[in-house]
């Protein structure tokens, strides 16, 4: 059997990690990042990709609720298996350019919330359920580490096409600030 398609976004996750805790963290900074970005920045396709901005949260919006979706159906014992769904066509019906950047912003924001109080509230003995996703073999913690992945993948490009940097590293600093002040440290 060939290897699996989202074996790249596998590659990029330690799976041994609190994936929780880091689906959590990754969507406060990509959210952050996003309240930073004009409306303007937002439509620009940076060659050689194809979308915008806007375009590309939606795809991760999108994405993320299939990817959860498939976590949850697994972890409740769905019989059927999960196919696979075409990114391009979601993007085209998605009509993204037709919103406001902050309008999908807040909507990754939701369904990133979403995805996290799923995984807090999963019982432990589901992490580790099997069913099928494309012809494979996937447990809920693989589904998690795919959905980390996928957004970690499109993160990175996105940092480099628009050169974030200085602001992440305060904006994390401060994160950490307040977690150390909250644990009364």
């Amino acid at each position: 059997m060939s290897e699996p398609v989202f074996k790249k976004y596998t590659d990029l996750i330690d799976s041994t990690t609190d994936l929780t805790s880091m689906i959590r963290d990754q969507g406060m900074e990509i959210s952050h990042w996003l309240g930073t970005v004009s409306e303007p920045k937002s439509k620009v396709i940076h060659a050689p990709y194809s979308w915008t901005l806007k375009e590309v949260v939606n795809h991760l919006s999108d994405c993320e609720r299939v990817f959860a979706y498939r976590a949850l159906w697994i972890a409740r014992g769905g019989p059927m298996p999960m196919v696979s769904f075409d990114e391009n066509e979601f993007s085209v019906r998605g009509k993204a350019n037709d919103f406001t950047i902050a309008a999908l912003a807040v909507e990754f924001q939701a369904v990133r919330q979403s995805t996290v109080a799923f995984f807090q509230n999963l019982p432990e003995s589901s992490w580790q359920n099997v069913g099928q996703v494309m012809g494979h073999d996937v447990t809920v913690q693989t589904q998690a580490t795919i959905l980390l992945g996928h957004v970690a993948h499109h993160w990175g490009i996105l940092q480099q096409r628009f050169g974030v940097g200085n602001e992440l590293e305060s904006f994390k600093n401060r994160r950490e600030r307040k977690a150390v002040a909250e644990r009364g440290l």
